[in-house]
């Protein structure tokens, strides 16, 4: 698939919007798909992680002069630099020459159902993350990672047909955040709260961040290590390193990933947007500041499920206010915050994501299938297959494995970075089990369909939809050769042999 992202990065805007966008962007790309970008370039961009990803990108003219709408709808108009007769030519003149796309996903408070309309010739279909439901889209499909968000409130917003991805098990995260969540939860409980990370994203000024951090210093927890994430392209920086040096703080700029940092933490002063996710996942007890008003939702969600403590819009904060909220937090208060965070999200929400862009196929009787990512939920079904007599007998260890290693299997594939692990789902059940994992020569692709689902053509639409979801890979499957029917389905399906039982298609 050819996949386009239209998003921009400012002071103003912040850098959320751009990170989710390249998370799910580089997953695609890993797998095989063509992805670029459209950006503006304002005066202030943030784009410097786009240019560090390698991506390919095409930038919009700078703004010539400030733009100040006449009506301002959306409400967020202003965001866009230019007016949106020419937004819409520009975007138009640039994919006049970039071809055909499979998608256009756009992520911009700015744009709405008439400029989805004008990208019509250009893509053959339409996506769009938002969380302000403010405006009405007119998509195909729409991610809104907003925690304890119900779908129906796009119900006025979205066509009927429209793919809904509403919730925090969609937020759309590095990958490197996955493998922390489970170890997050296996985490011992903290004897206290000995490093504090500082982190606001790319729409606050330094003099918040010095603020907070005084209040911390001037907290009982003041003996606390700090890490302070700042860009170097936040205003008042020099200043602020001078601050932070000062008051013996760490500081943390322009990491492609705060995984690692977030993960050593006992507590964290930060904003409500894409990045309360992030500390979510890793189990991070919070103190959480509103930046804007689109991060309202946001921040109120997460104190009310328990996962962090609002302390309200940064216009509003003072240093006695942060200091009041720091010296009543307690390990208690700490560790039923953990817990409620962790149930935030798991990280998986980029590879959810991916295969909601795919498109669905038919078997030979019509059936419908596609294929979802394996979950938690799904032990006890797929032990069921596995225990079923003779269903292992041409797997390569054609044993029943016990429950506590299948458990073992399972929590491994719910981590899984280089591999991907598939639920097939036919006419809406769970039909059998797909899985991807690199291997030097390609992708090793195995294959199991439940006992129910048999003889139903369901194998040759899940092989398929899996060369879709990974169209440049060499395809490998290692086939026992008394298994005739699945060397018969993989040669028709145009597998080659090669030796000890490997069957190869290019990709």
């Amino acid at each position: 698939m050819k996949i386009a992202f239209r998003v921009d990065s400012s002071q103003k805007i912040g850098t959320g919007h751009l990170m989710r966008c390249l998370n799910l962007a580089k997953q695609l790309d890993r797998m095989g798909h063509t992805v670029l970008f459209f950006c503006r370039a304002h005066p202030d961009s943030r784009l410097k992680p786009l240019v560090d990803s390698g991506l390919k990108s095409h930038l919009l003219p700078a703004p010539a002069e400030p733009y100040v709408p006449e009506n301002p709808y959306p409400p967020h108009l202003a965001w866009l630099g230019v007016p949106l007769k020419m937004e819409i030519a520009q975007m138009r003149s640039l994919l006049e020459k970039v071809g055909r796309l499979d998608w256009m996903i756009v992520d911009h408070y700015a744009l709405e159902a008439q400029w989805q309309q004008a990208m019509r010739p250009y893509a053959e279909r339409i996506g769009a993350i938002d969380e302000l439901c403010d405006r009405d889209q007119a998509v195909e499909w729409l991610l809104d990672s907003t925690l304890q968000r119900p779908s129906s409130l796009w119900h006025d917003r979205v066509a009927k047909a429209s793919t809904l991805l509403v919730g925090s098990r969609y937020a759309l995260l590095d990958s490197a955040y996955a493998p922390l969540h489970p170890a997050a939860r296996r985490r011992a409980k903290p004897s206290g709260i000995d490093r504090i990370v500082i982190s606001l994203g790319g729409a606050a000024d330094g003099a918040l961040y010095g603020l907070l951090l005084q209040a911390v210093r001037k907290s009982r927890l003041k003996h606390a290590a700090i890490d302070l994430v700042a860009s170097a392209q936040t205003p008042g920086f020099e200043a602020l390193s001078q601050l932070a040096r000062s008051l013996e703080a760490t500081l943390v700029s322009d990491l492609p990933s705060l995984a690692d940092v977030l993960s050593r933490a006992d507590l964290a002063i930060g904003a409500a947007g894409v990045s309360a996710y992030e500390r979510a996942c890793v189990g991070l007890p919070t103190l959480m500041v509103e930046l804007a008003e689109n991060q309202r939702a946001n921040c109120e969600a997460f104190a009310q499920a328990g996962a962090a403590i609002a302390l309200g819009q940064a216009k509003a904060l003072t240093l006695d206010r942060v200091v009041q909220a720091l010296d009543k937090l307690d390990e208690a208060a700490c560790a039923q915050m953990r817990q409620a965070a962790l149930r935030v999200c798991d990280g998986r929400g980029v590879k959810r994501a991916v295969l909601t862009l795919l498109p669905s196929a038919a078997t030979r009787f019509g059936q419908s299938v596609r294929l979802r990512l394996i979950e938690a939920a799904d032990e006890a079904l797929i032990y069921g297959w596995q225990s079923t007599p003779g269903i292992r007998r041409f797997c390569r260890h054609p044993q029943v494995p016990t429950v506590q290693e299948h458990r073992r299997w399972m929590e491994a594939r719910l981590i899984e970075s280089g591999a991907m692990t598939l639920v097939v789902v036919c006419e809406g059940e769970a039909a059998g089990l797909l899985r991807l994992s690199r291997l030097e020569a390609g992708c090793e692709i195995s294959l199991l369909i439940a006992p129910h689902a048999q003889k139903k053509g369901i194998a040759s639409v899940a092989i398929t939809l899996a060369r879709t979801l990974v169209p440049t890979a060499t395809l490998c499957a290692q086939i026992d050769p008394a298994n005739t029917v699945s060397t018969g389905l993989f040669e028709k399906l145009g597998f080659e042999p090669k030796e000890e039982g490997w069957w190869h298609q290019c990709g």
